[in-house]
């Protein structure tokens, strides 16, 4: 686990992120072990589009990091 210092603008931002269920869901699925955006939308029953919209926001402020991993296409 890490410990985030953040200004009180960037409290807000996370706190915005952390109270969106879907984020939430996600959030616990990574603290399990990595997922691709693709895993993440099938294990909680979400298109595709809003597991990848719900992960760039918890990217945005920095709550999780994501990797570009070379396959079929590329996959985060």
């Amino acid at each position: 686990m890490r410990t985030l210092k953040l200004t009180f603008e960037d409290a807000i931002e996370v706190s915005k992120a952390v109270s969106n269920k879907h984020r939430m869901a996600i959030l616990r699925l990574l603290s399990e072990r990595p997922h691709n955006v693709n895993e993440l939308a099938e294990r909680l029953g979400l298109p595709f589009s809003t597991a990848a919209f719900n992960v760039n926001k918890l990217e945005e402020v920095n709550l999780i990091s994501t990797e570009l991993v070379p396959g079929r296409g590329t996959q985060k």
